[in-house]
């Protein structure tokens, strides 16, 4: 993990994949979910880093990234992403978002069309409410932290029968989860919850993947056919047997469409 200063803050992020000497390597922009870090993504990398340098890096307040005092906004979590490809010399990404990170990556979009080579949705929304099941959740986790938060969330997460397969798994991300500092989860919840984006989703240009989870409870399937259906010419892929993080529960469907949409806008080499 490294860390670099950008839109006034410390950044953590990490590079994998060929090395930096490789200017002409496409580079792929992970953004996380909330309460998580740049682990998330762990069963993602063997599938891109073949063809893809893949940037990862941990939202503000999350994982190795500095913590400022909430409320956040989605404007600085964009501007955060934007200000890291900055720091770091990268003109054009391919930006993967889960969850908080699609909805980063939506209006990173509109703000700098400029910066996309594509843009893939997993389990994202546009709009999240109400106000009071977010003001809830603050309340309860700074009360009792976020382990408090923990029961509902792991079955929002995953299926039954990963949790009962996996439980070793399952575990190791509940200690994550729970090593997020609970100002950095409100921080980022505040922008979940005082987020409307919908109305900015036609005007996406770059090619777009949404993806959803077949059997998610906090991101229906309604959810994810209007996202496909507001931008232009978007594609969509359901995660059939898989709840919100699918890309840990299926990893290998996942990788696998995510992989074939990210091959077909990058130009092969000449």
């Amino acid at each position: 993990m490294d860390r670099i200063s950008a839109n006034g803050i410390d950044i953590a992020y990490r590079f994998d994949g060929p090395s930096e000497t490789a200017a002409a390597t496409p580079c792929v922009m992970l953004c996380n979910g909330i309460m998580s870090n740049f682990s998330m993504w762990d069963q993602q990398i063997p599938a891109l880093i073949d063809r893809y340098r893949v940037l990862r890096f941990d939202n503000r307040g999350h994982g190795g990234t500095e913590l400022t005092p909430p409320p956040y906004s989605m404007e600085t979590l964009a501007a955060d992403a934007c200000g890291l490809l900055d720091a770091l010399g990268i003109d054009q990404v391919h930006f993967v978002g889960a969850s908080l990170g699609g909805m980063v990556g939506q209006l990173f979009a509109v703000r700098h069309p400029e910066r996309l080579k594509s843009l893939a949705f997993l389990g994202t929304l546009s709009v999240m409410g109400p106000v009071d099941m977010w003001n809830d959740r603050f309340t309860a986790a700074q009360s009792d932290g976020l382990a408090a938060l923990m029961p509902t969330m792991m079955e929002r997460w995953f299926t039954p029968e990963f949790r009962q397969s996996h439980a070793d798994f399952v575990a190791d991300v509940v200690a994550n989860v729970t090593a997020t500092a609970v100002d950095g989860y409100i921080g980022c919840g505040s922008a979940i919850r005082d987020m409307d984006q919908t109305s900015i989703l036609k005007d996406i240009k770059a090619p777009t993947l949404v993806m959803g989870g077949g059997e998610d409870p906090g991101v229906p399937l309604s959810e994810t056919a209007m996202i496909h259906e507001s931008i232009p010419r978007a594609e969509k892929v359901i995660i059939e047997g898989a709840r919100h993080l699918f890309g840990i529960e299926k990893p290998e469907e996942t990788n696998r469409a995510l992989r074939e949409f990210l091959d077909r806008h990058t130009p092969s080499p000449a």
